[in-house]
């Protein structure tokens, strides 16, 4: 029994149709974007710090927590 014995498990998750290239606040993000990073999150166990929306670094974002973080750490 080795990778034979893994079965796949698909979920389908909603898209959104609005382009979120260069939004960098969690609020503005489509709403199902939102649930989607969230999804990732739960499934992996692990906390997401910062989503690019873009190539560039401007159009980089920190998850709510994590910038909460970083402004404590400003003092």
């Amino acid at each position: 029994r080795g990778l034979e014995a893994i079965k796949p498990v698909y979920t389908n998750l909603k898209g959104w149709p609005e382009p979120t290239e260069g939004i960098v606040e969690w609020e503005k993000l489509p709403h199902a974007a939102r649930e989607y990073l969230e999804f990732l999150e739960w499934e992996s166990g692990a906390k997401i710090g910062m989503v690019s929306t873009g190539p560039d670094r401007e159009q980089t974002m920190a998850m709510p927590e994590f910038a909460e973080m970083l402004r404590d750490l400003e003092g």
